[in-house]
């Protein structure tokens, strides 16, 4: 509706674009200019939009899903392999990577962004909120505000900014990517001794030692506590082999379906605190004194619990009730 009344469609996008000698890659979805083309894609259809130098913008546009061009694409797979197997290939050429260039983080990106604020409404919140924005360099670019709840005074402001960068943060000195190891254990393990012996390069290709914030870290001496959102088992690696052996604080991150999983790890003192679930979100958000996404959820959740509830007293009253009657 927003999206609409600013003069938008909402398309899921995958966008991969150079600039800088580095490339942008990401997925999300996007705000589109009703006027433009990709804005009339819908349905069973997809498209590709490239833009080159010379040729200027070119759209393949065409069925993406159901069962015919399914079927196509697959058929099409097929005379691929059978060719390959008449002609001898036993392998396509590997597509390469220009390795001068590099995977622009996300937090380096500039790009347009949308905002929805719900606020009380009263006289100075619009201006508190441009401050706030501008006080990071965030220019505003249009702005709604509509009335929700006239009994609560409470409204929704909808802002679409300028060109901004996704966190205002620089990667290396206020965050690091450092990658995945696939031998989970041995790499808390190793993280214990040495973090720059586990990961000797970030992500990003750059070597560990030389990113401001890795100087002076050398191992969990270093480092305050260890924060593990995750589902799985690795958590509990966490808490077995960097806490036990290191004595390292773990703060984990959990679904409301892992917690049980997790209760004895608290009650032990191994593991230092959770957050489970949407109601782990509301108090955290409490403890901020910031109300966000989870103390709204928690209404919507209890209603639910409540409406299954009172199912199970009906399934159960007229159970009782129909083997009375036999």
């Amino acid at each position: 509706q927003y999206a609409k009344e600013l003069g938008y469609v909402i398309k899921l996008l995958a966008i991969a674009k150079e600039k800088d000698n580095s490339i942008e890659v990401r997925v999300h979805p996007t705000f589109i200019p009703v006027d433009f083309i990709l804005a009339g894609v819908d349905g069973v259809f997809n498209a590709v939009q490239i833009e080159g130098d010379l040729v200027g913008k070119i759209l393949f546009y065409g069925r993406g899903a159901s069962a015919m061009p399914t079927a196509s694409a697959v058929i099409a797979d097929i005379i691929e392999l059978a060719r390959n197997i008449n002609m001898g290939i036993s392998a396509s050429p590997p597509l390469l990577f220009d390795s001068v260039k590099t995977i622009k983080p996300m937090s380096d990106i500039e790009t347009r962004y949308y905002l929805g604020v719900s606020v009380i409404d009263s006289p100075g919140v619009l201006a508190q909120i441009s401050r706030a924005l501008g006080d990071h360099l965030i220019s505003i670019s249009s702005v709604i505000q509509k009335e929700v709840d006239v009994h609560n005074q409470t409204a929704e402001i909808v802002i679409m900014t300028h060109t901004a960068s996704e966190y205002d943060k620089n990667y290396g000195e206020d965050y690091v990517f450092l990658g995945f190891k696939p031998q989970q254990i041995s790499a808390i393990l190793g993280m214990g001794e040495s973090i720059a012996h586990v990961f000797p390069e970030d992500y990003l290709g750059a070597p560990t030692e030389s990113l401001p914030l890795m100087d002076g870290i050398e191992n969990y001496d270093d480092i305050e506590m260890v924060v593990s959102i995750a589902d799985g088992s690795l958590t509990v690696h966490w808490i077995e082999y960097g806490g036990a052996k290191y004595n390292q604080k773990i703060m984990a991150g959990l679904t409301a379906a892992m917690i049980t999983t997790y209760d004895p790890y608290l009650a032990s003192g191994q593991m230092y605190s959770a957050v489970a679930g949407l109601r782990g979100a509301a108090e955290y958000e409490q403890l901020l004194g910031q109300k966000g996404g989870g103390s709204r959820g928690m209404l919507a959740q209890t209603s639910a619990h409540l409406y299954v509830v009172m199912l199970i007293i009906i399934g159960n009253v007229l159970y009782f009730k129909s083997r009375k009657k036999q």
